[in-house]
């Protein structure tokens, strides 16, 4: 039996097509689904655990697979301003330019066969809540690139999947 993701059944590592796919039909009622159905909590923890970190408020930060904005909004409520999302689903980004938050928005793959499409060193803290999970350990090398040294990642993964990044380098202490 193939195990499926917490994404409402999103089989456990789907292409880049088909995840873009699931998120599209069900973009307009995502937020719903994962508020009032399972009371996702995710993104309000990520975006508080973020906030112990980082205390200037107007550090620039991406929220890496923002879907439909949910983590911006608790960044925002937290009074950060500086935010930019990155999706894989353009219908998704649209859901989430809507409410307001974030100053770019870019549609790319995360963890996909090429680097995102944004510079490294760029952003002082990145969020990624729900994500990783689907391209796998290698998405996190994406976000180390485009944090600055020194940065903040911010970023949920099942605790069925933690055996599989315990013993990555990227989650050392620089030296």
């Amino acid at each position: 039996m193939a195990h499926k993701s917490a994404a409402f059944g999103l089989k456990w590592r789907s292409s880049p097509t088909d995840i873009r796919n699931h998120y599209a039909k069900r973009s307009a009622q995502y937020d719903k689904e994962v508020s009032d159905e399972i009371g996702y909590v995710a993104p309000r923890k990520a975006a508080e655990t973020l906030a112990t970190w980082i205390k200037n408020k107007d550090a620039r930060i991406l929220d890496a697979g923002a879907g439909t904005g949910l983590v911006g909004k608790c960044l925002q409520q937290l009074g950060y301003n500086n935010l930019d999302a990155l999706d894989i689903c353009p219908e998704m980004i649209e859901i989430a330019e809507r409410k307001g938050v974030y100053k770019n928005m870019y549609v790319d793959i995360l963890g996909g066969p090429n680097p995102i499409q944004l510079p490294s060193n760029q952003y002082d803290a990145v969020v990624c809540v729900g994500v990783i999970e689907q391209p796998g350990p290698a998405a996190l090398d994406e976000l180390i690139r485009i944090t600055k040294h020194n940065g903040i990642i911010v970023f949920t993964w099942q605790k069925i999947q933690m055996k599989s990044i315990s013993n990555r380098n990227c989650l050392k202490e620089p030296s």
